[in-house]
Parts: structure tokens; sequence; C-alpha cells
């Protein structure tokens, strides 16, 4: 299979449980057939009992060879790394920044995205926890941070993960002296989950300019780990904040 194939795999293949409930109703079903004692009838329950517990061992083997075929959960964080890392020259290029100007690596902040977006297939919006209980994403907001001798210069879009996409382009350019406020913060927010629910508690990223909100990305809220089911860790973001900070305090 190539990349986007094992993706897509990873985040649709279920996890298998082992059908423990069928082999027990098959053995029920035996021991049925041997007490009724007539040959003929307890030849045939027999042959139900074994097919009751074999088929679902069979389709249990099959699912769980398919499941642990899939592209391990630090495969999956590395191919993302790499496919942010392939949005830089885009961002560049839209920003009409060379190479030279950027003062060392770019800063990326992103978050997921599970609600119902312009552009985005819905069936393209998956997510999946992986055995370290952390969820992860299809679909993923991105904005991109490049530092230059006269300001910020920010590259946003929707990433889709499954199709190595990104949509919804557009760049920023601001003065390190108008930048008044970036950090995270817990605040509720006008995203809806696929089941009703609304992110009342999440924790964003956020970046105010003379007083505006211009960037907020929502990294995590309760609501989504519930419904996900998995933790959404947001280290990655804390470190970019801190980066950002450093560098606004040492350029104003």
């Amino acid at each position: 299979m190539d990349k986007r194939t094992q993706i897509r795999e990873y985040f649709i293949a279920p996890k298998p449980s082992f059908p423990i409930k069928w082999i027990l109703i098959g053995i029920a079903v035996i021991v049925v057939g041997a007490i009724i004692g007539e040959s003929t009838v307890t030849a045939v329950m027999v042959i139900i009992g074994i097919l009751i517990g074999a088929i679902p061992i069979f389709t249990y083997l099959k699912a769980k060879k398919r499941y642990e075929a899939r592209p391990s959960d630090n495969q999956i964080d590395l191919w993302l790394q790499e496919d942010f890392q392939e949005l830089v020259p885009k961002g560049l290029k839209k920003l009409g920044f060379d190479k030279d100007e950027v003062m060392g690596d770019e800063i990326v902040v992103s978050g997921p995205i599970i609600w119902q977006l312009q552009n985005i297939p819905f069936e393209d919006t998956m997510w999946c926890v992986g055995n370290d209980n952390i969820a992860r994403f299809s679909i993923h907001k991105v904005s991109m941070f490049f530092i230059t001798e006269k300001g910020l210069g920010i590259y946003n879009c929707i990433y889709n993960f499954l199709k190595n996409v990104s949509l919804n382009d557009s760049t920023d350019e601001y003065f390190f002296k108008n930048i008044t406020r970036v950090g995270t913060k817990e605040e509720s927010s006008n995203h809806v989950l696929p089941n009703g629910e609304k992110l009342v508690s999440s924790e964003m990223f956020t970046l105010d300019i003379a007083g505006n909100r211009e960037i907020e990305i929502v990294l995590s809220d309760p609501a989504i780990e519930k419904y996900t089911g998995g933790k959404l860790p947001t280290s990655r973001a804390e470190k970019a904040v801190n980066a950002i900070k450093k560098l606004v305090r040492e350029k104003n």
C-alpha cells in the first residue's frame, strides 16, 4: 500500500474484540445437542455449535491481522510532521518570503477538526485512538509562523492528512509591536461536535493583534476527549507559544 492508503487504513481499520460471546453460545449448542442424545440431532447441533464459534473466530483473526498491519502510532505522527514540513515552501511562496529572510525555523501550531467545515468532505473527518491512548485526527487546522527582521509572517490552512491537501489558505504579516497577546486560554467556541455537543471549555491557542483576535486554534476540549475516547496533548503548542513570546520580547 502507498503512504496515503496506509494512513487511511490507520483510521478506518476497526479494532477487533475476541468473540467470547459467540464461542460460549457455540459451546452451549453443542452441550444441548449432547444432552438430547439423538444421534442425528446431536450431530447437527454439534456442527451448528462449531460453526457458531468458528466463523466469528475466523473473522476475528482476519480483522486482527488487518489491524496489526496498520502503521504504528509513531509512524503516523512522523508522517504528519513530514507533511507539515512540506507545507513550508507553500507558506513561504504565498507570503512572498525567501528562505534566507526567515530567522530560525518556522513555528507550527495545529489543532484537530472533527466538525463540519466548508470544502472538507465530512467522510474525510476521522479520528483514531492509538495504543498510547492519544487521539489522532485526519483533519487539522494549521498556522505556520515565520520570523523575519520586519515582523511575523503567518500561513494558515486546513490540512487534509488523508489526501495531503491544504485548503482555505490565507496569509498575514504583522509587526512585532502590534502583537498584543499570544498564548493559550480556556474559553467556549462556536464549534459543534457530530453528536450535537458544543465545545464550551476549549483550550485554545490565540494570537491578538492590536487587541483584536486574529488566530484561534482549538487544541483540546473535554468534550472532544469524551467523544473520541482519547487524550489530546498540547505540549507542542505550549512550546510554540513560548518561542513566539520570546521573539516578541526580544524585538520590542
